[in-house]
This record gives structure tokens, C-alpha cells and sequence, in this order.
């Protein structure tokens, strides 16, 4: 009886397995290397936030005699800064416009930091209203004021810009107001 040689037949399923891992290896490792292009699905992780955790401001605008070129920027922290040319106008005369609408979408009270001053500013008067409430941002004296404002849950605040010169004023000034949120 003749010995049979069993090498060859165990070396070869071996093989044939050692030359798939030599291809098949390389290629997993390039395609979880590669990136990711797609947005994650899943936004329930502890740290991310999502929208509905801010409060919305958005520009009114519309046309007005003395309020141009009205600007409305984010940041990368979430806070606003809202611009405007306010031109030359009447003393003794009130100004008025609806500048801003904040809207609560999240399911708490929320509040409202504005800081608001004007270049060049001499015995103008700069107040925000909301409703019947005046918010005071700049007196006569040239005194700058922060202001809270507070949004309950759901509900939508309209600003109103208001400003007034004892004199007449003969220049282009540039309003700005900062927007902050607690």
C-alpha cells in the first residue's frame, strides 16, 4: 500500500485562505478610512444641540425714511448683531421702526440681553419697545444701558427701534445692537 502525502492537501485550503485575506484585508481598511460624507442621522447624543434649543431672531425690515441698509449677523456662538444706517433727520421728531421678531420655540422662559449705541451719538435718545414696554439703550447723556428682555415658552416678540434727537442732525450715523442670549 502506497503512503498518500498529505501536505499538499492541507496546504492548499490554507493557501487559497491566506491569498482572500492578502485582498480582502486591504480593502476594509480602505473603506473604513475613508470619509464619512453623509450627515449623521442620529442627533440624540449627549453634547450636540439642536435648533430647537435656541431662540429664532429674524429681520423685519421693510422701508423706512431715515433706517437703511439694515443688517442681521450670526455668530459661531449662536449670538446676533443687528446694523443699520440711521440718516439725517428733524429734532424734537420721534422715530420708529419694527426692526427684529424673536420667537421662543424651546419649552422654557428665555431671556433676551440687548446692548444697543450709535456712532457719533450727541443728545439722541435710542429705546426698544415691545409691546408697551420702552427699553432704554441710550439717554441724552450719552449713557448706555444693557436690557433683558424675557420670551416665555411658544410665544413671538416684535422690536421696535425708536430714536430721538433734541437736534436736528445733519450726518449719517450707524446704529448697532448686540444680541445675547442668558
Amino acid at each position: 500500500m502506497a503512503k498518500k502525502n498529505l501536505l499538499p492537501q492541507l496546504l492548499e485550503p490554507i493557501a487559497i485562505v491566506v491569498l482572500l485575506a492578502l485582498f480582502i484585508i486591504p480593502t476594509l481598511t480602505i473603506i473604513n478610512l475613508s470619509p464619512i460624507t453623509q450627515e449623521s442621522k442620529n442627533r440624540d447624543v449627549l453634547g450636540v444641540s439642536s435648533d430647537q434649543t435656541t431662540l429664532t431672531i429674524d429681520k423685519v425690515g421693510g422701508q423706512h425714511n431715515i433706517f437703511k441698509n439694515e443688517k442681521l449677523e450670526r455668530n459661531e456662538f449662536g449670538e446676533y448683531t443687528y446694523s443699520s444706517t440711521v440718516t439725517k433727520r428733524d429734532g424734537r421728531k420721534v422715530f420708529s421702526k419694527p426692526i427684529l421678531e424673536v420667537k421662543n420655540d424651546t419649552g422654557m422662559k428665555r431671556s433676551v440681553l440687548l446692548y444697543g449705541y450709535i456712532n457719533n451719538s450727541r443728545n439722541t435718545n435710542l429705546s426698544i419697545m415691545v409691546g408697551k414696554e420702552t427699553y432704554v439703550l441710550n439717554d441724552s447723556n450719552n449713557q448706555s444701558y444693557t436690557r433683558e428682555i424675557t420670551v416665555e415658552p411658544g410665544e413671538k416678540k416684535t422690536l421696535y427701534l425708536e430714536i430721538k434727537n433734541e437736534e436736528k442732525v445733519y450726518f449719517d450715523q450707524e446704529f448697532v445692537l448686540d444680541i445675547t442670549f442668558e
